[in-house]
């Protein structure tokens, strides 16, 4: 009897232990000081490494290894979806050199207003330096509790699946990655605003929109240019770029979160690494010329080269509008999704829209630096008015948080 007593009870506590103990499922699990993605990075796990469950939270789950590391991981880690790590590669380097052309850079980065000026060399080691996380837990908490406070009838009344995208989770692999960081450091190297308060509180918005959603366990990145043209930029990987000149267009927190929710959606259905794909072939004749410019390294004729290359990005640009406003559009429709699901007022999508279409002026000729005709910003902003008209509410449809919006408005003005 004693032996079957035993038996049970060993059986019962290998259960338990089996319960729980998982395995991470991803090329690349991130373990963390702390539950959120903001929090340092304790080490990065490969694919098949056994766990056992300390704290089994909903989203992320206190865990030790065999190897006795410990750290909070996401929930989505023990998903079949794959990552890679090791970010500062040659590819990385690639992307951040001015060798890269016009028509590869603009196909990689999404923009709001569709335009993408001269962009000089970037330096991927400085650019992790500016991204380096100021936020602590209890500011974080802080700022999605305010928003939590505010009545809202449309939350959760929309998702991803009514506007037909299937995105469970967002998890790069390690290209996506590289291109994104080489291409931000480029960006970040036409200047970033020195305002830190100003770019703590994006960052707060940011991480309010995804906090609540399946995108809670990814580490974006936003940072602010100081550019007086109001525009806004989405690179492969998570990092986001608005400028000062978009920021003070808006005139509430719902606003600024709209235009950081675009900016988002950019990323989270990757648009960008769809573009790149679909410019594979012009892509690689570019860089095969850009190869060839090098070689013969002739700079009597680098004025009239970079020229030819401006004309023919924007030539391009024309010929695959017809792609540009069908991702402005879903990223606008998954905007909305963002915005209301966290508790902001999806209006502020629409209003934003608005006054890009009123600021955008006609274009002089096929070789202007804008790829969205006035007549294709007009119709963007129809269909996002038409897209939140008929799916949220009116009354209670979220915050606006102008209070808060003007405190740090009244810093850039």
């Amino acid at each position: 009897m004693k032996k079957i007593i035993f038996a049970i009870t060993a059986l019962l506590v290998l259960g338990l232990i089996l319960e729980n103990m998982v395995y991470t499922k991803r090329a690349n699990n991130y373990v963390r000081e702390g539950a959120g993605p903001y929090y340092n990075l304790v080490t990065i796990l490969p694919e098949g490494v056994k766990l056992n469950i300390l704290d089994d939270g909903e989203k992320w789950k206190l865990i030790e290894t065999d190897g006795a590391v410990r750290g909070w991981i996401a929930a989505n880690s023990l998903s079949d979806k794959k990552a890679n790590t090791n970010l500062t590669s040659k590819l990385a380097d690639l992307w951040s050199s001015s060798k890269v052309s016009k028509v590869s850079l603009a196909g990689a980065v999404k923009g709001l207003t569709g335009k993408l000026g001269s962009v000089g060399e970037g330096d991927v080691n400085q650019f992790f330096r500016l991204i380096r996380n100021e936020v602590t837990e209890s500011e974080a908490q802080g700022f999605v509790n305010l928003i939590d406070l505010y009545s809202s009838e449309n939350r959760d009344e929309v998702d991803f699946d009514d506007i037909g995208v299937e995105i469970k989770e967002y998890d790069p692999v390690l290209e996506e990655q590289q291109i994104g960081l080489g291409i931000a450091s480029r960006l970040a190297a036409k200047g970033v605003h020195p305002n830190t308060n100003v770019k703590k509180y994006i960052d707060l918005v940011s991480r309010a929109l995804l906090i609540k959603s399946n995108f809670y366990d990814f580490e974006f990145h936003t940072l602010l240019l100081n550019q007086e043209q109001a525009d806004g930029f989405a690179c492969p990987g998570g990092y986001i770029f608005i400028t000062k000149g978009a920021y003070l267009v808006c005139e509430d927190e719902s606003e600024l979160a709209a235009i950081i929710a675009h900016e988002l959606s950019h990323v989270l259905l990757k648009h960008g690494m769809k573009e790149m794909k679909e410019r594979a072939v012009h892509i690689k004749s570019d860089d095969m010329f850009a190869e060839l410019d090098e070689e013969t390294d002739d700079e009597s004729g680098n004025e009239t080269a970079d020229e030819l290359d401006g004309m023919m990005a924007n030539m391009y640009e024309k010929v695959v509008g017809y792609r540009t406003l069908e991702y402005e559009t879903e990223a606008d429709k998954a905007a909305s999704i963002l915005l209301a699901n966290a508790g902001y007022d999806p209006w502020g999508i629409v209003r934003i829209t608005n006054k890009l279409a009123l600021l955008h002026k006609q274009e002089k000729d096929i070789f202007h630096d804008n790829y969205l005709s006035p007549n294709e910003v007009q119709k963007r902003f129809e269909l996002i008015k038409s897209f939140v008209n008929d799916n949220y509410e009116k009354e209670n449809p979220g915050g606006t948080f102008k209070s808060r919006f003007n405190k740090y408005y009244d810093q850039l003005k």
